[in-house]
């Protein structure tokens, strides 16, 4: 065998090589289906391309950004998951279900309460404008600090019965 068709052969069994690597990396990236999943079609209201905690938390950035400590910040994710599950029910429900806490974080004072309801307003409105189509309800989250900020992780369930 001559040199050239050496030089050849290395190059075809590198190109194979390198082939079946990309190959494994796609396999990896897509599902797994079978011939029957692959002929079912899914709607695509019910396909999210984020997970909740980062939705939530673009949710709850103008909450967030009025935070000037950690605290205040850690209050302000929790009170945007609050104000996510109240936007998924119609307005005056929400409102209804959102009445109790106003009632304790305004602890009878006017002012407070009508700037907690101003938030309210505000963060519903943006949950049916940025976020309509997401009907995903928080059953259970966590938040804790770590060096890059906080960390949500989000356990939640669809609604699918919704009638705003």
């Amino acid at each position: 065998m001559s040199k050239q068709n050496k030089k050849n052969q290395i190059k075809r069994r590198q190109a194979k090589k390198s082939r079946k690597v990309k190959q494994k990396k796609q396999k990896k990236c897509l599902p797994v289906m079978s011939k029957f999943e692959s002929e079912i079609e899914y709607p695509l209201k019910y396909f999210y391309p984020k997970k909740l905690s980062e939705v939530i938390l673009e949710y709850a950035e103008p909450l967030i950004d009025a935070a000037y400590e950690k605290k205040e910040e850690e209050n302000a994710i929790r009170l945007g998951v609050t104000l996510w599950n109240a936007s998924l029910l119609p307005k005056q429900k929400s409102l209804e279900t959102f009445d109790p806490l106003l009632k304790d974080l305004a602890d009878e004072d006017p002012k407070i309460k009508e700037e907690m309801l101003s938030i309210f307003e505000m963060m519903y409105n943006r949950k049916q404008t940025l976020y309509k189509l997401d009907n995903r309800f928080v059953v259970n989250y966590s938040l804790e600090e770590n060096e890059q900020g906080f960390y949500l992780e989000v356990a939640s369930t669809l609604i699918t019965n919704q009638s705003n």
